[in-house]
């Protein structure tokens, strides 16, 4: 009986093998776009890495990051953690994070420093996403584990102050 159920197993798998093939490249001639080669090549998925891989060096604290902007003269007040309610529009968490006023931009910015890779390309992910819908502009920069986000309202070239600051980060 096992032997049997194994040969009808085998069967339909081999069929539907055929099948399947056969209805690629049927597909693919009546449409004119692919052959059936091209058809049956499909790219597998790529997922990201889990586990230690994912793991980063732990460099820079947020208030690294707020030592070197007030030593580049740049303004930073108001520091708080972020909160729960802070984050509630944000996927994924950082090990430390603060937010900050520039007052004089009427914008906040905020820091975020992290453990894991996949973390911290959420989130980056995430911000540059929203620029690309147009639905908030951020400037984000990026230095090993840290990310700076500032609000849109920081006009260009302050911006660039404040990533020119963040590059010289050395320890």
């Amino acid at each position: 009986m096992q032997r049997q159920n194994y040969k009808i197993l085998l069967t339909i798998f081999l069929l539907t093998n055929f099948y399947t093939e056969d209805i690629l490249a049927q597909g693919a001639n009546s449409y004119g776009s692919l052959s059936p080669a091209t058809a049956i090549k499909t790219p597998l998925a790529v997922f990201p890495k889990k586990g230690p891989q994912s793991i980063m060096q732990y460099k820079w604290s947020p208030n690294d990051v707020i030592n070197i902007f007030n030593t580049n003269g740049l303004e930073v007040k108001d520091i708080k953690p972020l909160t729960a309610d802070d984050y509630s529009s944000i996927p994924a968490k950082a090990k430390e994070a603060i937010k900050f006023i520039i007052s004089s931009d009427h914008a906040e910015g905020c820091i975020l420093s992290f453990e894991r890779r996949y973390d911290m390309d959420k989130i980056t992910d995430h911000y540059r996403t929203l620029n690309k819908k147009n639905k908030l502009y951020s400037w984000t920069f990026l230095k090993d584990n840290v990310l700076v986000v500032l609000k849109g309202e920081v006009p260009e070239v302050k911006a660039r102050l404040y990533e020119d600051a963040l590059k010289k980060l050395k320890k």
